[in-house]
C-alpha cells in the first residue's frame, strides 16, 4: 500500500484566487512545514517542508493568480507574502489578534500579581457576604491536658485503599490502578498487601516534668495569663527544674482551646492567574458567570491599571467581532498614548502590520477553515504510526478523502 501511495501522482494545483496559509508542526515547537489552502474550494492544494520567508516567496511567484491571502502575524509570513505576491491583498486573521491581544494582557498581569490576589479575596469575601475584620476570639474554658482531641477519620486515605482493593479484586494489574486513580505504583503495592488500613500513630507530647505544676498553669490560664514565658519563670520559682519547650508543648491544647496563637482566620480564596484575569478582562459580560463578574468587578477596583486596560479591551474585542474598520485608527490612537506598555506595544506592531488588519476588518475572509484544515492533517500523521516523512504525508493530505 505505501508503494503504491508514492506511485501516485500529485494532484495538480488548481488556480488559486484567495489563498490561506498556516503552519504546522512536525513536532511542536521544533521544526514546522507550512499548508496552503483554496478558501473558495475549502481544500488544501499544496504542503511545503518548511516555513520560511524563501521557500513561501518562490511558491507565491509560481502563482501570480493570487488575489487574497489570509495569514496569521507571523514575521516569516508577511515578508515571505510580500516578496512573492506584492499584487495580493493580505488579510490578518481575527482569530490570531484577538489571539495577540491575550497574550498582551498575560504579560500585563504578571506584573501586577499583588493586586490579583487582593480580587480574588475581596470577591470571595463578596461572595460569601463576609467582612475583612478578624472573627471574635471564642472563650473557652480550658480542657484537661489528658483529654487529649481524638484522631479525625483519614476518610480520604480510606476511599482510596477501599478503592484500590476493589479494582485489585477484579482483576486489575497494580500498574493499571496506579493509573486509573493516579497514585504511585508503590502506593498501590503497599495497599494490595495489607488486609486494612493502617492507622497514623497519635503524636504524644512528653509533658511528664510539667504535670505536677498543671493545676496551677490551668488556674493562671483561666485569669488570663497567656505568656508562656511568664508562666514558664513562675513554676520556675515553684520549683519546676524543666526546659520551656515542654511547657510550651503543654500549653498548646489551651491555646488551641480558646483560639489564642490558632485563630480561625477568615478563608482565603487562591489567587487569580494572569491567564484568569485575561479571560475576565477579554470576555463580555454576557458570557460571564455571576462570580466571575464579581471577581471582574474587584479586579477592576483594586489595580487601576485593569480599569483602564478593561475598555481598551472591549473597544477592540467589539470591534474585531463586528468588522468595524472605521474604529480602528482611533483604537490605536488611545492605545499608544495609554500608560499601559503592554497594550501600547501591541498597538505599535499592529501599526507595522496595518494594511493587513485593516483589511481583516474589511473583508469576510479569514483563516478558519485552514485550522480545520491543519487539525485533519494532524489526523493523517498520527493515523500513520510515525511513517508520515513528508513526500507520503503530503499525498494523503492532498488527495480527498
Amino acid at each position: 500500500m505505501l508503494r503504491i501511495l508514492h506511485q501516485t501522482p500529485s494532484p495538480p494545483v488548481p488556480l488559486v484566487r484567495v489563498l490561506g496559509i498556516d503552519d504546522w508542526a512536525y513536532k511542536k515547537g521544533r521544526r514546522y512545514g507550512t499548508l496552503l489552502v483554496d478558501l473558495e474550494l475549502h481544500r488544501p492544494i499544496d504542503l511545503l517542508p518548511d516555513r520560511t520567508t524563501e521557500t513561501l516567496a518562490i511558491w507565491l511567484k509560481t502563482h501570480p493568480e493570487v488575489e487574497i491571502i489570509t495569514r496569521d502575524r507571523s514575521s516569516e509570513y508577511i515578508a515571505g507574502v510580500t516578496q512573492g505576491a506584492p499584487q495580493a491583498i493580505q488579510i490578518a486573521d481575527r482569530w490570531h489578534l484577538l489571539h495577540n491581544l491575550g497574550e498582551a494582557l498575560h504579560r500585563l498581569f504578571i506584573r501586577h500579581t499583588r493586586s490579583l490576589r487582593t480580587a480574588a479575596q475581596l470577591a470571595h469575601e463578596q461572595v460569601l457576604g463576609q467582612t475583612t475584620s478578624p472573627p471574635d476570639r471564642v472563650e473557652a474554658h480550658p480542657e484537661p491536658i489528658s483529654d487529649m482531641p481524638e484522631q479525625p477519620p483519614r476518610t480520604y486515605c480510606q476511599a482510596r485503599f477501599t478503592e484500590v482493593k476493589a479494582l485489585y479484586a477484579q482483576g486489575y494489574s497494580q500498574n493499571s490502578i496506579a493509573r486509573q486513580l493516579k497514585m504511585h505504583r508503590q502506593t498501590v503495592a503497599r495497599y494490595v498487601r495489607l488486609d486494612e488500613l493502617p492507622k497514623r500513630a497519635t503524636p504524644t507530647h512528653n509533658i511528664s516534668t510539667v504535670a505536677p505544676y498543671m493545676a496551677y498553669i490551668q488556674r493562671r490560664w483561666a485569669k488570663g495569663c497567656h505568656n508562656g514565658k511568664q508562666l514558664w519563670h513562675e513554676i520556675c520559682a515553684q520549683g519546676y527544674t524543666g526546659s520551656y519547650m515542654s511547657v510550651y508543648r503543654a500549653l498548646k491544647p489551651l491555646r488551641g482551646a480558646d483560639g489564642r496563637r490558632r485563630q480561625t482566620l477568615p478563608p482565603t480564596a487562591p489567587p487569580l492567574s494572569p491567564r484568569q484575569a485575561m479571560w475576565l478582562l477579554a470576555n463580555t459580560v454576557d458570557r460571564l458567570n455571576s462570580d466571575q463578574i464579581i471577581q471582574l468587578a474587584a479586579l477592576c477596583a483594586c489595580c487601576p491599571v485593569a480599569a483602564n486596560a478593561y475598555t481598551l479591551v472591549q473597544r477592540f474585542g467589539r470591534m474585531i467581532r463586528e468588522r468595524r474598520a472605521e474604529d480602528l485608527d482611533p483604537w490605536l490612537n488611545d492605545a499608544i498614548r495609554c500608560e499601559i506598555p503592554a497594550l501600547s506595544n501591541f498597538a505599535v506592531t499592529l501599526q507595522r502590520d496595518y494594511a493587513a488588519v485593516k483589511a481583516a476588518l474589511t473583508f469576510e475572509w479569514s483563516n478558519g477553515q485552514v485550522e480545520g484544515q491543519v487539525n485533519r492533517l494532524k489526523v493523517i500523521k498520527r493515523m500513520m504510526y510515525g511513517r508520515a516523512k513528508f513526500d507520503l504525508l503530503r499525498l494523503r493530505v492532498l488527495h480527498p478523502p
